[in-house]
């Protein structure tokens, strides 16, 4: 039913006006989805607009995950997500893709960030997610957002001219009573 739409550049998505509508018309495309993207073993979130269904691209703005602060966590769909802040410095990362196979991407992710969006039943939810979390979600976010990516060989690695230091204050920018939080007990968690 689904297929993967390889080598190309993912179209951006428009949002969905009538959430309640949407949830109620499309129940049956959003579970079938969510199916699709539990059996995806080698991934951690799929955007809808990777995907084609009876050979046509598709173009709701949704995405599954099961990216987790400490791993991997149970599969849900992300129904119209939002960005709303961003904190600190965006680093650099390198990412597998779906998209993309054979290659990877590179890309400046923040290690903190507040998002909203509905869940499968409509019903508006918020969080705040750290580190890997947020990377995953800034990385379906940008497949529905149309970013070109920018794809380097897969044997690719990055080169931090800067380590952070676990005492130094966290580059997501989270503080606890107006002082810096340290990196080893926020984003560099293990």
């Amino acid at each position: 039913m689904f297929k993967i739409i390889t080598d190309e550049q993912t179209p951006k998505t428009l949002e969905i006006l009538d959430i309640k509508s949407f949830v109620e018309e499309k129940r049956d495309l959003i579970l079938s989805f969510l199916e699709c993207a539990k059996k995806k073993s080698n991934a951690v979130g799929l955007a809808a607009n990777q995907l084609e269904i009876d050979g046509e691209r598709m173009v709701e703005r949704m995405f599954c995950s099961k990216a987790k602060k400490n791993g991997d966590g149970e599969w849900d769909v992300f129904i119209n997500p939002k960005i709303k802040e961003k904190y600190g410095e965006p680093q650099e990362r390198v990412e597998g893709c779906l998209t993309w196979p054979g290659k990877r991407i590179v890309a400046d992710r923040y290690l903190r960030i507040d998002v909203e969006w509905y869940n499968k039943d409509g019903e508006k939810k918020s969080a705040e997610l750290n580190g890997w979390e947020a990377q995953v979600w800034q990385h379906e976010q940008d497949h529905l957002d149309g970013v070109q990516e920018k794809l380097v060989p897969a044997d690719y690695m990055t080169i931090r001219s800067e380590k952070i230091g676990r005492n130094e204050p966290c580059p997501c920018g989270n503080s606890i009573n107006g002082k810096p939080v340290k990196y080893k007990k926020c984003c560099g968690k293990k």
